[in-house]
Parts: C-alpha cells; sequence; structure tokens
C-alpha cells in the first residue's frame, strides 16, 4: 500500500523566492522587450513593487502589478512569447537557489515527482521547468485568440 500512494505523491516548488533567490519578473520582462513582444517602456512602479516583493513577498501593490501585466499581455504573439521565455530560462536558472538540485534529489529518491506550482503565465515559465528537469507545471494559463 505505501508504494502506491509514493508513487501517487509529488513535491510543489513556488516559483519565485522559493524556487528562485528572488523575483522572475526582471529576468522575464527584460527577456520580453528584448524579444520585441514587450514596449521598452517599463511598466510604471515595476522597480519599486519588485523591490518591495523581493523584500516583504506578495503584498496587495505587488497583485496590483501582475493584474495590470495581464492587460499588456493582450495581443502578444505567442511564439513571440515563448521565444523570449526559452532566452530568459537560462537566466532564471542562474538565480535558483542552491539547494534545489539536491532537494529534487531527495523528492526523486522518494519516488516523488517534482512540480512547479506557480501564479506566473505557463507559457513564461514552461522553459525554466524543462531546463530544471521538473515532471510537471501548474501554473497560469491565459486564453488565446480573438476577442
Amino acid at each position: 500500500m505505501a508504494a502506491s500512494n509514493t508513487s501517487r505523491s509529488a513535491a510543489f516548488f513556488d516559483l519565485d523566492r522559493t524556487l528562485l533567490a528572488g523575483a522572475s519578473g526582471p529576468v522575464i520582462s527584460a527577456a520580453l522587450r528584448a524579444a520585441g513582444v514587450m514596449s521598452d517602456k517599463a511598466i510604471p512602479g515595476e522597480k519599486l513593487l519588485t523591490t518591495i516583493f523581493n523584500t516583504y513577498g506578495e503584498t496587495l501593490p505587488a497583485m496590483a502589478l501582475t493584474r495590470t501585466a495581464v492587460n499588456f499581455a493582450k495581443g502578444w504573439s505567442v511564439e513571440s512569447v515563448r521565444a523570449a521565455a526559452q532566452a530568459a530560462a537560462p537566466e532564471l536558472v542562474a538565480i535558483v537557489q542552491p539547494r534545489v538540485a539536491d532537494l529534487f534529489a531527495e523528492h526523486r529518491a522518494a519516488g516523488r515527482r517534482v512540480v512547479l506550482a506557480t501564479t506566473s503565465p505557463y507559457e513564461l515559465v514552461k522553459p525554466l521547468a524543462d531546463l530544471l528537469d521538473m515532471d510537471d507545471v501548474i501554473a497560469t494559463r491565459y486564453g488565446v485568440g480573438a476577442n
């Protein structure tokens, strides 16, 4: 019976300030800008809110920024977003917490799947999860199509 439960268990890792040492936002925003997906103009208050998030964690202003960012994504090419995410993934790997590989190995040795669970958009975090050889990704999925 125990083997059955083990094969169905998983270890879930949040992205920002858990898996990563800080927020993924600045790296992802830079990649989106470099790919021409996002304008060169910064989202108002973006740097300040990132600093607050890195210091205190999730706050109402940070959640407001995220809601605002969703509106910026309307009309973006899915292929361009994927390309930006591919470019950002190695930079995000560079800020993964030091013990993550050991933790993943411990969980896998115990028969658990390793899963990224985040409110960040799936298309932007899937390449990172792939580079980290994670088993699955649970993330926000935006609708694609004409409105």
